[in-house]
């Protein structure tokens, strides 16, 4: 790193002087207002429980002012076009409203005109990071709010908690452009070095509007209601003291989108082509993948046989469990000797002994079409239910996390009564969520202020 001259650090420190002399001021103004409210309130009245609320007022009035005195006079250099590079005039001078976490401000742009193509922009916008009339930190907000709740409830959040009026088409427009941005990155946060590098895959239905369902089968054999969102997890798995298999902190990325996991002539499905994105965005390729774990539906092994051959491909345990229970109450109804069979299938099949859970079903659920739908779905899948070794080794046999990821990624923001979803709409929120469930959403503000 550079070594900063003396002139430099000597004009650092008295930056932090006035800044630290401003704060005090400040501090002190705000002081003399709230004593001045105190004293000038009724006899007998609760001034204090208004108090605060009216120094948050001053608070945020003075910051506009600040900020408008701050931007100042627009005094941009003429400079070129960014585009043809060609040379550049003042088409107009004039004062703009920016929305900040203060709220609206006015400043000052000059909009300059290509002479060569036409082209006119804003340079100031480019230099202050504006957006939609819109600074960073306002964005921020609007797109948080909005990955969190539906857009007019996120409009009524955002003027109750932060007292900005965005409005709920704006919110809209912003969440839907960071969601996109995020999903664009060429690199995600790296997964931390680790014991073995574990991938799970599931999908769970998203509500959505009859023009995406068009052409689309339900399960009972009218038209689907909802499209299937694909959500994955890419984590780091190592031993703890124990011996247990445990999640390096941070080593988690989560990825989400509406979107089709059939397989296409001639080439990758769309979510085949989003994981491997995915996997190199964050460092790694499909061979370090050592752990891959889906709920056995048929897209999903297929794509785990076709990309990850070397790696331990598992079937979850907590799926296959539900199935013995199934089986359990298809033999003997709702009560305790349901349970009771349910249990020791499922203590027979994570000690594995496959081939006696095997023999069990068949043997006491002869003739019943459910045993024996259980029974040929373990037996085409056994070579993926060595549970046993895994934990033995220190391995996860569940898609616990992947499982999480489909009720807090989608379920709590796609789900809500009412919503009706396009696959536009919604994959710029499952990347918003995405991003800031997996920890990666700082990043992506950081690398913009940095840049």
């Amino acid at each position: 790193m550079a070594k900063r001259t003396v002139d430099e650090l000597d004009g650092k420190r008295k930056r932090e002087e006035a800044r630290d002399e401003a704060r005090r001021e400040l501090d002190a103004v705000m002081a003399k207002f709230a004593a001045a409210e105190l004293a000038c309130s009724e006899p007998g009245s609760a001034p204090a429980a208004l108090l605060d609320r009216r120094l948050r007022e001053v608070a945020l009035e003075s910051a506009r002012r600040g900020l408008g005195a701050a931007c100042g006079k627009d005094d941009t250099a003429p400079g070129t076009c960014p585009d043809c590079g060609g040379r550049t005039r003042l088409s107009r001078r004039g004062k703009a409203a920016v929305e900040t976490v203060a709220g609206t401000v006015r400043v000052e742009m000059a909009r300059r005109a290509c002479r060569e193509c036409g082209r006119s922009w804003r340079p100031r916008e480019r230099l202050l990071d504006i957006e939609g009339s819109m600074t960073p930190a306002a964005r921020r907000l609007a797109s948080v709010a909005g990955s969190e709740a539906c857009h007019e409830r996120a409009d009524e959040l955002a003027r109750e908690l932060a007292g900005l009026n965005l409005g709920a088409k704006r919110i809209e427009r912003t969440t839907r452009a960071v969601g996109a941005d995020l999903e664009a990155l060429p690199e995600r946060k790296s997964l931390k070095a680790g014991r073995v590098l574990c991938c799970a895959l599931d999908g769970t239905g998203v509500p959505a509007r009859p023009s995406e369902t068009v052409g689309r089968a339900g399960k009972d054999g009218e038209r689907a209601a909802t499209r299937e969102a694909k959500v994955g997890a890419l984590w780091v798995s190592e031993r703890d003291g124990a011996g247990r298999p445990r999640t390096v902190p941070g080593s988690v990325v989560l990825f989400a989108a509406v979107e089709s996991a059939a397989e296409t002539p001639g080439g990758e499905s769309e979510f085949e082509r989003r994981l491997l994105r995915e996997l190199a965005a964050a460092g790694w390729a499909p061979e370090d993948v050592g752990f891959a774990v889906g709920d056995g539906a048929g897209r999903v092994r297929r794509l785990f046989d076709d990309w990850f051959p070397k790696s331990e491909r598992v079937v979850d345990y907590y799926h296959a469990a539900e199935h013995l229970w199934a089986a359990a109450r298809a033999r003997h109804g709702p009560g305790d000797l349901a349970a009771a069979w349910a249990k020791k299938l499922c203590g027979m099949l994570k000690a594995g002994r496959v081939d006696d859970v095997l023999a069990e079903l068949r043997q006491r659920g002869a003739g019943l079409p459910e045993c024996e739908r259980v029974a040929a779905h373990i037996a085409e899948r056994r070579d993926r239910m060595r549970y046993d070794d895994h934990l033995r080794r220190g391995l996860p046999i569940g898609s616990g996390r992947v499982e999480a990821a489909c009720k807090t990624v989608v379920g709590r923001r796609m789900k809500c009564a009412g919503m009706r979803w396009t696959v536009a709409g919604a994959n710029p929120v499952l990347w918003l969520r995405c991003a800031r469930l997996g920890g990666w959403f700082d990043d992506y503000w950081n690398d913009r202020l940095a840049a």
